[in-house]
C-alpha cells in the first residue's frame, strides 16, 4: 500500500514545478528587458500568437485530470545505467540497467546494436512533442475530500528509439506484436537463406557434434542425419514409431517447407503484453500452432535416402503417414511446454510466456506513452489495451507503453522447435532477441 503524505506531496509539486516557473521567469526577465513598442489596432489585428503553456481538464468517473502542456519539443539523448522506480522491501515497480532514451544511428538513420560512435554517426533523439504533467485529482468537487491520486508525465505525441540492456521488473502496461516464421530446409543455423537446389547430395559422414555415421539411425524427422543441421525439425528422432519399419530408413534427409505460425483467428501478427504490477514477463496470446505443424507435415518431401525403398515410394507413403507424423510432432511439443500434464496443451491457441529481459529493443511512437506515480489504482486518459478497454496504472510507478515493439522471431525450424522440446519456450526463452542499441559517445557509460 502506498501512502503520501502532505508533506512529500508538497515538495513533489515543488521539484516537478520548479523547472517549468524558471522558465517562465526567465522568458518574463527577457520581455521586460527588451525595448517595449506600442501597437495600435490595426496592427494587433494582423497579430497571432499562441500560449507557451496550455492547461486542460477532463473528468473520468472520481478522477478530474489537470494536464499542463509546454507547447514545445523536446529531445532526449539519455543514458540511465540503473533505473530504480517505487523500490520497497518486497522489490521494485520498475527496474532496468543501461537504459538509453535515443541511438547511435548509421547513415540511413538506423539504430546500430554494436560498435560505438564515430564522427560520421548520427544520433537519433528521443522525442517528446509538446511534453507535459497530468495530475488526477480525487473528488475535485469537494473541498473538503480533494486530494492529489496521481502525476503523470508524458507528450502530446512521443517517437524515438528506447532501449534496455535487462529489464528486472516491470510495472504498467507494456505491449506489441509478435510475427513468427519457420524456415524451411534452404537455410543455415542463423536463418540466412542462401540455398535453392534443396539438400546437398553427399553427406558428410563423422561430422558434426556427435559425430553422424552414413547409415545409421534414420533422421526422419528428428536428428541430422550429418548433412546440415536445419535438415531436420529439431524433435527427437521417432521414424520407428512413426512408420514402423525404422530398420529399413537409413540416411533419410527430409526438406519441408518455411510455415509462418498464426494466431487462431488466422492472423499473421500476434498480440503480445506484458500488463500488471513487477510483472516479468510478456505473453504471446492465442497462438495456433497446430495450423504451423499443419503445413510442416503437408510440405515434407524425401530428398534423398540411402534405403532400398527409394525415395519415390516412400513419398507416395507420406500422405497415409501423415497422421502419424502430425500426432508425435504435436506430442512432442505439448510434453515440451507441459511436461507434467501435456493433455492439458492446446496447440489451437497455445499462450507462450516472453521473459522480459530478453525484450531490448523498444520503437515509440505513440500519443499515450507516459511515466507516472499514483497512490491507488486509477486510469489515465488514453490509457487503453488492444481491444480498446481501459488499462489501470497500479499503486506506485508505472510506465504505459502501447505497440512499443515487434518480436520479429524468424528462425530455422529446428532451432525454434528445440526452443520448446527443450523446455526454454516455458520459461519464457524460446529465442534471444537483438541487443539494446549503441546509445554511447565519447566517455559516456556502459559503451
Amino acid at each position: 500500500m502506498y501512502k503520501i503524505t502532505r508533506k512529500q506531496l508538497g515538495l513533489m509539486l515543488r521539484q516537478c514545478l520548479a523547472g517549468l516557473f524558471a522558465m517562465l521567469i526567465m522568458l518574463t526577465s527577457c520581455i521586460a528587458s527588451a525595448n517595449m513598442v506600442s501597437m495600435d489596432d490595426n496592427e494587433l489585428s494582423d497579430t497571432s500568437g499562441q500560449a507557451l503553456f496550455a492547461i486542460n481538464k477532463q473528468t473520468i468517473g472520481l478522477f478530474t485530470y489537470y494536464r499542463m502542456s509546454l507547447d514545445t519539443s523536446l529531445d532526449l539523448n539519455m543514458n540511465i545505467a540503473s533505473m530504480q522506480l517505487g523500490r520497497t522491501s518486497t522489490g521494485t515497480d520498475i527496474s532496468a540497467t543501461n537504459v538509453s532514451f535515443g541511438c547511435v544511428a548509421d547513415a540511413a538513420n538506423n539504430c546500430i546494436t554494436s560498435g560505438s560512435a564515430t564522427a560520421r554517426s548520427i544520433l537519433k533523439p528521443f522525442t517528446l512533442t509538446r511534453p507535459y504533467m497530468e495530475f488526477a485529482i480525487k473528488n475535485d468537487g469537494s473541498a473538503v475530500t480533494r486530494e492529489v491520486s496521481g502525476i503523470r508525465l508524458g507528450a502530446e505525441n512521443v517517437t524515438g528509439p528506447f532501449s534496455i540492456g535487462t529489464l528486472n521488473s516491470f510495472s504498467g502496461y507494456l505491449s506489441g506484436t509478435t510475427q513468427i516464421t519457420m524456415y524451411g530446409t534452404c537455410n543455415d543455423q542463423q536463418g540466412n537463406r542462401f540455398c535453392s537446389g534443396g539438400i546437398p547430395a553427399t553427406p558428410k559422414c563423422g561430422s558434426g557434434s556427435p559425430a553422424y555415421v552414413c547409415g545409421s539411425a534414420s533422421a526422419w524427422i528428428g536428428e541430422p542425419d550429418g548433412l546440415l543441421p536445419n535438415t531436420n525439425m529439431g524433435l527427437v528422432d521417432a521414424s520407428a514409431t512413426l512408420l514402423g519399419i525404422g530398420a529399413w530408413l537409413h540416411e533419410l534427409a527430409v526438406g519441408f517447407p518455411d510455415a509462418t505460425v498464426k494466431d487462431a483467428g488466422g492472423n499473421a501478427v500476434i498480440p503480445v503484453a506484458a500488463t500488471g504490477q513487477r510483472v516479468k514477463y510478456a505473453y504471446i496470446n492465442n497462438v495456433n500452432f497446430a495450423g504451423a505443424i499443419s503445413g510442416l507435415v503437408g510440405g515434407i518431401t524425401v530428398q534423398r535416402t540411402t534405403s532400398g525403398l527409394g525415395t519415390g515410394l516412400i513419398n507416395l507413403l507420406l500422405p497415409i503417414l501423415a497422421s502419424g507424423v502430425t500426432n508425435t510432432i504435436s506430442g512432442q511439443i505439448q510434453n515440451g511446454m507441459n511436461p507434467a500434464n501435456p493433455g492439458s496443451v492446446n496447440l489451437n491457441s497455445l499462450t507462450i510466456p516472453y521473459n522480459l529481459k530478453n525484450i531490448h529493443q523498444l520503437d515509440i511512437n505513440s500519443a499515450n506513452f507516459g511515466l507516472s506515480f499514483q497512490k491507488e489504482a486509477l486510469t489515465y486518459p488514453g490509457y487503453t489495451d488492444a481491444s480498446g478497454a481501459a488499462v489501470n496504472m497500479q499503486a506506485g510507478w508505472s510506465m504505459y507503453a502501447k505497440n512499443a515493439f515487434n518480436l520479429l522471431i524468424q528462425q530455422p525450424t529446428w532451432n525454434f522447435t528445440n526452443g520448446i522440446t527443450s523446455g526454454a519456450a516455458r520459461n519464457g526463452n524460446i529465442v534471444a532477441l537483438p541487443g539494446p542499441y549503441v546509445n554511447c559517445w565519447g566517455t559516456s557509460a556502459f559503451c
